[in-house]
């Protein structure tokens, strides 16, 4: 095997780096590790006595400490900057003999981005680097830069090499090092990685940095016994098998581990084909669960999307174009009149997407103030403004990895619309009074109810915006333009509230499933559903007849005519039928002006705008009127 370079700075990575020496040396032997700071003599000759050096060398380890790109204490002065510096000379060598480099954060240091490399470095800012850290944890992070290390200077021969035996990823306890290094390289020549854990504590530890499916654990422990350690795995992590290796005399303890969790136990010396035949078992079991739990959260979002009930040529489309884009990640816009089930579409996609286990989470744009929609949305950092005394997440970060619905999304502030703008394009932002840019991963669906077009022509709607949120149209047909949906739909409902009522009702009678087919519906979905909860209250037979089904005449085409008969008289201008319009709908929704205005089909400036006009003062101590 040829040698292992390493390069360091001594004033703030010396002491772990020398326990790294000492580590890499008694696993590969002595001779085989090179430490620059304490042989080669720094002058006119460095890099000619560097490049001598790493001609013996197979492979580089550039240690990064807190110091590595400026120094420490009152100057601050850059490093790398420096020609002379010697860690770039030493590193712009390595790389010019393409020498392998694997880059070793010490103490919590971050990898430094390229920008701030000299322009000969930044390769080094793509290398995949390694972690070791000074405290409980170091033992197994320098087992993985061994294992990385290994990977790469003694891989098996191309006969013996054999394939990745699985996607397992498997932890090795045991107190006894040389006894858990053995089986890990035994593990490793059969095509399976593993790490190392030396105590039932930094086992723990490492489990809750690195997602593992199968725990060897020894028996015997000073800390803790195996039997314990399993419980506490199954405890905190249930899809993680487990699996206990035993001498002969703790055979009954390994028994009971396996009646307490463990999947089965091996005896020491392990025999290897035993320990192969468990691990292809638990692949197998592994498998067979994960295809069990994927094929009922299948089912699952398969019930749920049938809650979007109908067979009409409309809503056949909606469900394909639902099913089809909840396999991507992109923006929907959902368009349709109100009670038409929006928010309903909005959660069959999260729910049949790949986000399904993450949140799905609700903005009702129209019924909020303008003032309080960005901090809704962005959240705030403390004291962003009076009275904000601590730091407050908004929906875009409760709904990471999710979804987020936006409810019409048509009224946002201009400077809401260009913040929502940038996280389409660039999934990132900053809270109220903060400067630190958060990233987020989410699905955005936004829906509305108005005409978006020209919401946009009127200035009201960034256009970009508009084009950002609307990559999926998907338009919901009214009520009215599906008939042969609505008994479906109204037997349905039927259904349901009765269950919940604890009744008996056998369907409806002819003249009702007339009546029901016959009204216009401008409530749509959301107007039917209402109609049936009351008529499964007041029905007094096993079926619902045509006196239980109360539907407000105002509604049909038919009240309309005579409501606006009524209104057009002598003196009664069209001012005067606003102005009640406007009046009517703050009684509705107790004063509040955006719910108003969302009743009434206007944004909330509008609204407030004709309020002013016509001198409407704004109460806000009634309660909404019931529908």
């Amino acid at each position: 095997m040829g040698r292992i370079f390493i390069c360091y700075r001594r004033e703030d990575s010396a002491d772990i780096t020398g326990r790294i020496y000492d580590r890499l040396e008694a696993r590969f032997g002595a001779g085989t590790v090179f430490m620059d700071i304490d042989t080669i003599p720094y002058g006119a000759d460095f890099r000619k006595n560097v490049d001598q050096e790493l001609r013996q060398c197979e492979l580089f380890l550039a240690v990064i400490g807190s110091g590595f790109l400026v120094a420490k204490g009152a100057r601050k002065r850059p490093r790398l900057k420096s020609p002379k510096d010697f860690v770039r000379i030493e590193i712009e060598t390595a790389l010019a003999r393409n020498i392998p480099i694997i880059p070793v954060l010490v103490h919590g240091v971050r990898m430094p981005e390229a920008d701030a490399l000299p322009p000969t470095l930044r390769e080094l800012a793509g290398r995949q680097a390694a972690e070791v850290g000074s405290g409980s944890t170091f033992r197994l992070d320098v087992n993985r830069l061994i294992n990385s290390i290994e990977h790469r200077l003694e891989p098996p021969s191309r006969a013996q090499r054999k394939p990745s035996a699985t996607n397992e990823r498997i932890l090795i306890v045991d107190d006894d090092w040389q006894t858990a290094d053995a089986l890990r390289k035994n593990l490793l020549f059969e095509g399976y990685h593993s790490d190392v854990a030396g105590s039932p504590p930094e086992a723990l530890e490492a489990m809750a940095k690195q997602s593992y499916t199968i725990v060897l654990s020894d028996m015997r422990m000073t800390e803790m016994s195996g039997v314990e350690l399993c419980d506490e795995i199954h405890r905190l992590y249930p899809d993680v098998f487990t699996v206990i290796i035993t001498g002969y005399g703790s055979i009954p303890s390994a028994v009971e581990a396996v009646k307490r969790g463990a999947y089965d136990y091996l005896t020491k010396p392990t025999d290897t084909e035993r320990l192969l035949s468990v691990l292809q078992r638990l692949a197998e079991l592994r498998t067979l669960r994960d295809d069990n739990q994927a094929l009922r959260e299948q089912i699952q979002a398969e019930r749920r999307a049938a809650r979007l009930i109908g067979s009409s040529p409309p809503m056949t489309r909606v469900m394909a174009t639902i099913r089809a884009v909840a396999r991507t990640d992109a923006p929907v816009l959902v368009r349709g009149e109100r009670g038409t089930g929006k928010e309903l579409v909005a959660s069959t996609i999260h729910e049949l997407s790949a986000r399904a286990k993450c949140p799905f989470v609700k903005v009702d744009c129209a019924c909020m103030p303008e003032a309080l929609l960005e901090d809704e949305l962005f959240g705030h950092e403390r004291e962003a403004y009076p009275g904000a005394h601590a730091q407050r997440k908004g929906r875009l970060e409760i709904a990471q990895g999710g979804t987020i619905f936006l409810d019409e999304v048509v009224g946002m502030l201009p400077a809401v619309q260009a913040r929502l703008l940038r996280v389409l394009q660039e999934r990132e932002f900053e809270r109220v009074g903060g400067s630190q840019t958060i990233s987020v991963d989410v699905r955005v669906i936004a829906s509305t109810s108005r005409n978006l077009e020209k919401a946009v022509r009127a200035g009201d709607f960034r256009e970009d915006l508009y084009y950002g949120i609307r990559v999926v149209p998907i338009l919901l047909p009214p009520l009215r333009e599906r008939r042969e949906d609505i008994l479906a739909i109204a037997s349905f409902f039927l259904e349901h509230f009765a269950t919940r009522s604890g009744r008996s009702l056998k369907g409806f009678t002819r003249m009702a499933r007339k009546r029901l087919l016959d009204h216009g519906w401008p409530g749509n979905v959301r107007e039917l559903e209402n109609c049936i909860q009351r008529s499964v209250v007041v029905a007094q037979g096993d079926k619902v007849g045509i006196g239980d089904i109360a539907l407000d005449p105002s509604l049909s085409p038919e009240g309309a005519d005579d409501i606006a008969s009524t209104l057009v008289q002598p003196g009664f201008s069209i001012e005067d039928f606003e102005r009640r319009l406007i009046e009517a709908g703050l009684r509705k929704t107790g004063g509040n002006p955006s719910c108003a205005a969302e009743l009434l089909g206007l944004t909330r400036r509008t609204l407030l705008y004709r309020m002013e006009k016509y001198d409407i003062q704004l109460n806000r101590g009634h309660a909404p009127e019931e529908n």
